[in-house]
């Protein structure tokens, strides 16, 4: 069984019907997801309850990755277990591509290991992406939605929404100018890269 993406809305809607949603009925739908055996890539915050979170279930692969991650979503994961997964390098772009499959976006290697932060799949890609010098940026909308679930026409994107999503991306370690400029396009900058060497040149597929 592959991973499942979900709402904290939907996730209560699911487990509890039509309680209200609130930071009670989520908690108690995730231990009622946990007890049946799923495990999140994190656990948002009340503010981000119409982002998805991504849930594997406890025999699956990556969920020894998941549980490396711990409450707050973030943690070191040895490189081993990760290559192991994905079945490539950690520096090759189409790792990073997998990885954001399950909302895991690389943030930065120490030593023999990798710092992943669980966030939803969309910017984990950013991220991802961004860590190996590949993207040049995206239409506003799609980084907004991205980072707190909301759908909205440029027009209606305002400071507070575009705040929001920079700090969200900030979390990641990636800057995204054009939000913050009040822009309809944004570069995202990644503060940290994997070191350039003609190998990661020679695996980038574009």
């Amino acid at each position: 069984m592959g991973p499942r993406k979900i709402t904290a809305r939907q996730l209560v809607l699911d487990r509890l019907g039509a309680r209200p949603l609130s930071r009670g009925s989520f908690q108690e739908a995730l231990e009622d997801t946990l007890i049946k055996g799923w495990i999140p890539n994190h656990i948002p915050k009340p503010l981000d309850y119409d982002r998805h979170l991504v849930l594997v279930p406890q025999t699956h692969p990556f969920a020894a990755i998941f549980r490396c991650l711990g409450r707050v979503g973030v943690g070191p994961v040895p490189i081993g277990i990760v290559e192991s997964r994905v079945q490539l390098p950690l520096h090759d772009v189409m790792t990073g591509i997998y990885l954001s499959r399950y909302g895991l976006a690389i943030l930065k290697v120490v030593g023999n290991e990798v710092i992943l932060r669980g966030t939803t799949t969309g910017m984990a890609s950013v991220a991802n992406l961004s860590r190996c010098g590949h993207g040049h940026g995206s239409q506003c909308e799609y980084l907004v939605k991205y980072a707190t679930g909301l759908e909205l026409r440029p027009r209606l994107i305002d400071d507070d929404v575009r705040l929001r999503t920079a700090l969200a991306f900030d979390e990641l370690l990636v800057d995204v100018p054009g939000i913050l400029a009040g822009e309809d396009q944004s570069d995202f900058i990644s503060r940290w890269r994997f070191p350039v060497t003609e190998s990661s040149i020679a695996d980038a597929p574009f």
